[in-house]
């Protein structure tokens, strides 16, 4: 018997998985990105497989063709258009930008969702953007936005969008199997590795990169996607939401320890003011999910 409580608690390791990936990501630069992609994808994949034939479990991922391909699209989509932006603008700032998703998952949720939205939730919602608004002028309002990584910051918004309607349409079908996050990556895998041999020119990885690979398809990308799609399946969905907007904070606090970001205040300040919008934006939805069953 998972308890909600316990699921939730699993939802917190894909949050802390996050972060790591964007340090990975950052190191794999050097690579083309369909290569990363398709590599780590791949790798994720046969990480699913395996367990599948292990528990002889394949029927779990039957599924009508239009699971698979908002499945598809919203995992690997979202995925690359984060990879892509962080290496067309500063990490720090694609990392507070790609932090709105929590807030489009309460604003379209109330719509596809049926769910009953405040007025707290769209002041969170301001504070939100004004805070990611802060990031990205470094604090000097207009004069200070770059306009050479706009590409980038879109690449994010792109991210947030799919991702956001991937969830929402993942709690609409909690019966859809977890396992299908692995063929969904296997898809984007094929078709990422066949992109890079028409395309990209390969590029032999360092020792490291080849480690950073492996860490990448076998954790910080398979087993982060499994324990979101099981947490917002089985756990407090709410709570999950808000916890998530401390992704951007945890990964801030990364990049300046690796020396990957200068720790500005307008940085720090930027990301507290998306913690606080993200606590905003689900305050009025925690009355309701202490109201389920908490064993699922």
């Amino acid at each position: 018997m998972i308890t909600q409580a316990r699921a939730t608690a699993i939802g917190c390791v894909a949050i802390i998985l996050w972060s790591v990936d964007t340090i990975v990501n950052i190191y794999l630069a050097r690579l083309p990105i369909f290569q990363v992609l398709g590599c780590a994808w791949i790798l994720s994949f046969l990480l699913y497989a395996f367990i599948l034939c292990a528990r002889h479990e394949w029927h779990k991922v039957k599924q009508p063709f239009w699971v698979w391909i908002i499945g598809s699209v919203g995992i690997c989509g979202a995925h690359w258009a984060l990879v892509w932006g962080l290496r067309l603008a500063p990490a720090s700032q694609i990392t507070v930008i790609s932090a709105i998703w929590p807030i489009m998952v309460i604003a379209m949720g109330g719509w596809m969702l049926h769910q009953r939205r405040k007025w707290i939730s769209l002041i969170g919602a301001v504070v939100g953007f004004l805070g990611v608004w802060l990031v990205l002028t470094d604090g000097k309002g207009i004069d200070g936005y770059r306009w050479e990584y706009s590409p980038g910051y879109l690449l994010a918004v792109g991210s947030s969008l799919l991702w956001s309607t991937y969830i929402i349409m993942t709690r609409k079908n909690v019966n859809v199997s977890s396992e299908m996050m692995g063929m969904y990556l296997g898809v984007g895998g094929a078709f990422a590795l066949f992109y890079h041999l028409l395309f990209e020119n390969f590029v032999m990885p360092h020792p490291i990169e080849w480690f950073l690979l492996i860490l990448k398809g076998g954790v910080t990308l398979s087993a982060s996607y499994f324990c979101w799609d099981f947490a917002i399946k089985r756990g407090n969905f709410a709570l999950l939401n808000v916890l998530a907007y401390f992704n951007p904070v945890l990964t801030l606090t990364f990049l300046s320890l690796l020396g990957l970001a200068v720790p500005k205040m307008s940085l720090w300040v930027g990301g507290s003011l998306v913690t606080i919008a993200a606590i905003l934006c689900g305050a009025h939805t925690k009355k309701q999910a202490r109201n389920k069953e908490p064993a699922l």
